[in-house]
């Protein structure tokens, strides 16, 4: 009982930025691990939460987060947002300018060590979260509910071998995770088996959707978003997660119908919206 109530209490922010879901995680009343290796924003975090330090609920871990079982290494961070990677590849692609730093390092299942089994986990470190949910095994101190981007890729790279898309769907899977729920970030829609990317270009619907915020009526199959800030009361800015588990709109897929779902809408996406959004911008989320 107490593990239970102890992991019910705890969620890692694997790439906790500038706090966007830092923030949302306090305001639900969790304990937060937010790990960010920008020496920049570790100090704006510190600042933007010092309270939550001060009381005990926001522990900030100022280290990147590998694979490699190093203590430090190389993170790339981009001048304009400061964002950042221990892969440069994503940033050379989008032609950022950016700055070398060393930085500390940790892995995955050391933080759950020291920390605690959490009720969930969200990785969101620019190209690097598959090699990282890698790391994890059986019997680490696994969460409830994990979350990463599905594929750090190019479009171009997808294109070439697409079997990268189920790479985190296997190790999840192979984790003991049975559930799954795909979410388009752009919208922070539950993308399921039906057409979603062609139906984003359909003229009515686009015109439907903006009477609707202009009478703030917000169907939650036509804007998610706004249904999720007007339900929870909060701000879910295009740079944050959104919400996670069964606080996520739509029904959980077995391994199998997730990799047929990925699949159809990575195929629907590429006919419909590469030229407008230019990245397959996912987030796969499982529960155990």
């Amino acid at each position: 009982m107490q593990k239970n109530a102890e992991r019910a209490q705890i969620i890692y922010d694997v790439g906790a930025h500038e706090g966007d879901d830092t923030g949302w995680y306090l305001k639900m009343g969790y304990r937060v691990i937010a790990v960010e290796a920008n020496p920049d924003l570790v100090n704006k975090l510190q600042l933007k939460f010092r309270k939550a330090v001060s009381d005990g609920n926001l522990q900030i871990v100022p280290k990147a987060v590998t694979g490699t079982g190093v203590s430090e290494v190389e993170f790339h961070v981009t001048e304009e947002s400061g964002e950042g990677s221990v892969y440069n590849k994503r940033l050379l692609e989008a032609g950022w300018k950016f700055k070398t730093i060393r930085v500390p390092a940790t892995s995955l299942a050391a933080l759950f060590s020291e920390y605690g089994m959490g009720l969930y986990c969200k990785i969101d470190i620019e190209g690097a979260d598959i090699p990282v949910l890698q790391t994890l095994k059986q019997n680490d101190l696994l969460p409830f509910y994990f979350s990463v981007e599905l594929s750090g890729l190019s479009l171009s790279e997808l294109n070439g071998d697409a079997s990268s898309l189920f790479t985190a769907l296997d190790i999840f899977n192979q984790l003991g995770y049975k559930k799954f729920k795909l979410i388009d970030q752009y919208t922070l829609a539950t993308v399921s088996g039906t057409p979603f990317y062609s139906k984003q270009h359909n003229i009515i619907l686009r015109a439907v959707k903006k009477f609707c915020k202009i009478v703030g009526v917000y169907p939650k199959n036509m804007l998610p978003r706004n249904w999720y800030n007007k339900v929870y009361k909060h701000d879910f800015t295009e740079s944050s997660s959104g919400p996670f588990g069964e606080m996520l709109l739509g029904k959980w897929q077995t391994a199998e119908q997730m990799r047929q779902i990925i699949k159809e809408r990575f195929a629907e996406f590429d006919r419909h919206d590469k030229i407008r959004h230019h990245i397959f911008w996912v987030d796969l989320h499982a529960s155990m």
